[in-house]
């Protein structure tokens, strides 16, 4: 009788500090060159430091815009999608895809339960530097607010210095 795997233990995982139009260049890059390219020859190819084309990377596979066999970032029909999609329909893609990161995950639910929806920076900057020890809170909170507010899954008042879940988002994805 085979015995089924242990599910995977749920973790959090930083998103790089990259930016949505990094992806999108990374994304169109990959489908001019039919669809997959090494690693290496990329960096080379459009000049770009490596550790900053593996966190480019690394952001578009959290997203599932790409796999990563090997040296090789290949697109996958998530990315494909989300290339062939509007602006607004990428928003909505986005937001659907950042949802299944448990650390987008986990700041959702901190949002709901605060009153109003919004919390202070402070407090979320606290919250990350438990979870993600090894990462710059501040760094982390600029990227998923960054991320969030493009999305628009999150909204933010620099003045309030708060962060608030927009109001369609505490409904689901569109």
């Amino acid at each position: 009788m085979a015995v089924a795997p242990a599910p995977r233990p749920v973790r959090f995982e930083a998103f790089p500090n990259v930016s949505p139009g990094e992806i999108a260049g990374l994304l169109e890059r990959l489908d001019a060159d039919g669809g997959s390219a090494d690693m290496f020859d990329l960096s080379v190819e459009i000049g770009k430091e490596f550790g900053k084309l593996l966190a480019v990377v690394k952001a578009a596979e959290l997203l599932d815009f790409v796999d990563t066999p090997k040296h090789m970032v290949t697109l996958t029909a998530t990315g494909r999608d989300y290339l062939a999609a509007s602006v607004n329909d990428r928003k909505k893609m986005l937001n659907r895809q950042l949802r299944q990161l448990y650390l987008i995950e986990r700041v959702i639910e901190l949002l709901e339960r605060q009153e109003n929806k919004s919390m202070d920076e402070d407090l979320l900057l606290e919250e990350l530097a438990v979870w993600l020890p090894s990462q710059r809170p501040a760094t982390m909170f600029k990227t998923i607010v960054r991320w969030g507010r493009y999305a628009e899954l999150f909204g933010y008042s620099a003045d309030e210095r708060r962060l608030y879940l927009d109001i369609e988002s505490t409904s689901g994805p569109v």
